[in-house]
């Protein structure tokens, strides 16, 4: 493992869970790197030392008093010269400066990130999404349980404003269209329009949800259940730079601002078998207000743990083939040949 792919599951690992694999590759690397080892203690002594911290209004001089606190701390653990010793303290310093003034940056700008995340979606003339999603097994979903170690089931789907194209590792591609849905039917082994029924799978309204990103977060929380936006410090994803949003169900009404409006009727007690919380994170490029990344979570046993990962992009050119129907029909019982 690279010191740089270890430096982001320690960070990443922080407010999610980490499979089994991750999680062993991250030790025995800090296990074997001393530069790795001694950067996550540091981290950890701070984070520790912040963490323990009350959330009175800090004094006029706090702030100051922490970056040099933070620069004298790394002096002792950093080369005594050069760029990188420059570099560490001056990372310390923002992080501090943004600890203590909050990661959370003010619930009105939150609200602001959503809606114009929310308009920019509904504007695109195309989306294109990769997913990888750890699914339960029918125990798992019947005994409310989750294991650890599960193999991602890629998928990949094209969403314009008249049709669906996509496909995964399991059931191959599909096409949804005004004629129908199109896919392979193992067991007549053959390829058949599939018409639906009833206003919650049409067509319409499935292309509607997918060009608004909390639509879903919306339409499946309980009775009784609410949904609260947290708005995190904005960070940096993949070179981009973005604001992190995060919509969370729960019993508990949320503060001022912090609330987001659902299709259910909060307030009430949630029936007996009541799907359990959720959480959608974003990460919304800062220029275009479009996701470029989601994760979506549930909470399993007391802990949260990622159901799917997801990549974005809109406005992209389709690629013709992927709305063919004929060219689906080909790549469908090539993909079941295969599978047989």
């Amino acid at each position: 493992m690279k010191c740089h792919r270890a430096v982001w599951l320690a960070s990443y690992g922080r407010d999610h869970t980490l499979s089994e694999q991750e999680r062993a590759a991250l030790e025995a690397h800090l296990g074997s790197c001393p530069a790795c080892r001694q950067r996550q203690a540091a981290y950890s002594r701070l984070v520790n030392a912040l963490s323990a911290q009350q959330e009175p209004e800090p004094a006029a001089d706090l702030l100051q008093k922490a970056i040099r606190q933070a620069q004298e701390t790394v002096v002792e653990s950093s080369p005594a010269n050069g760029r990188t010793a420059q570099r560490v303290r001056l990372a310390l310093a923002l992080v501090v400066l943004v600890v203590l003034v909050g990661t959370r940056l003010p619930q009105a700008f939150g609200q602001s990130v959503l809606q114009k995340m929310e308009a920019a979606v509904g504007q695109a003339r195309t989306m294109h999404v990769v997913s990888w999603e750890f699914l339960m097994t029918e125990e798992e979903a019947r005994n409310h349980t989750w294991h650890d170690g599960k193999t991602p089931v890629r998928t990949e789907t094209w969403v314009t404003h008249d049709a669906i194209s996509g496909r995964d590792d399991l059931m191959g591609p599909y096409l949804w269209n005004a004629t129908g849905y199109l896919h392979y039917d193992p067991t007549e082994r053959k390829m058949k329009y599939l018409q639906f029924a009833g206003r919650e799978v049409s067509l319409k309204d499935t292309i509607e949800r997918s060009f608004n990103p909390v639509a879903e977060m919306k339409s499946a929380v309980t009775p009784g259940t609410y949904l609260s936006l947290h708005n995190f410090a904005d960070a940096v994803w993949q070179g981009r730079k973005v604001h992190k949003l995060q919509i969370a169900s729960g019993p508990d009404k949320p503060k001022a601002g912090e609330e987001v409006p659902t299709t259910q009727e909060p307030g009430r007690t949630p029936p007996p078998g009541a799907a359990p919380r959720m959480r959608r994170t974003f990460w919304i490029d800062r220029e275009t207000n479009l996701p470029v990344h989601a994760e979506y979570e549930k909470e399993i046993q007391g802990r949260w743990v990622v159901q799917t990962r997801s990549d974005y992009d809109y406005n992209l050119q389709t690629p013709a083939r992927l709305f063919d129907p004929e060219a689906i029909r080909k790549d469908a019982e090539a993909h079941a040949a295969r599978r047989h």
